[in-house]
């Protein structure tokens, strides 16, 4: 009787366990819709909202597997401000450059909640990680705050519209204290669904149309994460 008593209790711890059970990306609505490959036309503004980067563009794929969140995006940015900030002063007058930035992650609740580590992309460097809250089936927040200061730099909202469109807009805030003063930058991203079958080709035309000869990537063996290296035409 009392082994027929455990063997019940068993039973139902296990099954309470498995109702309890985190869920996979996959069954998270956002998450779901989100993966695949995205193309965006991209514009990247002032704080007066006049342009910083009027034109230049990206490919991202997002992909999901199990619990596990991983993006990666490629932007191509004309001779400028991009080049200025990413190709470490080998872009000469008129090039462009390719930056590309991987994001990993991990689902941490039935919420949707994806906890991105420090280091992981540029939106969580310095020793700040990043937060993906689901606000719906359909939106989603990237929150960046400073570890010290429990202060945002950036909020990065993501809507999804019907199957084959999404924006993005992140903002960059300035703070006076631990308020938020003001508006530093604004990003707006177009983004449309794309085959992943044609990203080399997508790749190569978006390099030609921006002249990109420098290409800014991840490298795990590089002090800041980073190298620089050139691309043959």
């Amino acid at each position: 009787m009392r082994t027929f008593a455990f063997a019940v209790l068993f039973l139902a711890y296990g099954l309470t366990g498995a109702a309890q059970a985190q869920p996979a990306l996959s069954e998270i609505p956002f998450w779901r819709a989100s993966a695949g490959w995205w193309e965006g036309e991209n514009t990247y503004f002032k704080s007066d909202m006049s342009y910083q980067v009027r034109d230049y563009a990206s490919i991202a794929h997002v992909e999901i597997d199990g619990t596990a969140y991983r993006e990666t995006e490629y932007r191509f940015y004309p001779h400028g401000t991009g080049t200025e900030r990413y190709a470490g002063g080998l872009a000469t007058d008129g090039e462009g450059v390719e930056l590309i930035q991987v994001y990993t992650g991990s689902l941490t609740d039935d919420a949707g909640t994806v906890d991105l580590p420090p280091g992981s992309g540029r939106a969580s460097a310095n020793g700040a990680g990043a937060t993906y809250k689901v606000l719906s089936d359909t939106d989603a927040v990237r929150l960046r705050v400073d570890p010290d200061k429990g202060t945002e730099s950036y909020r990065y909202y993501v809507t999804l519209v019907g199957d084959g469109h999404r924006y993005k807009s992140n903002l960059g805030l300035l703070y006076e204290g631990d308020n938020v003063s003001g508006l530093r930058a604004f990003i707006l991203y177009r983004e449309h669904r794309m085959d992943g079958a044609a990203f080399e080709a997508r790749r190569a035309a978006l390099r030609a149309k921006y002249n990109v000869t420098v290409l800014n990537e991840p490298d795990a063996d590089a002090p800041d994460g980073w190298t620089i290296s050139r691309i043959a035409k």
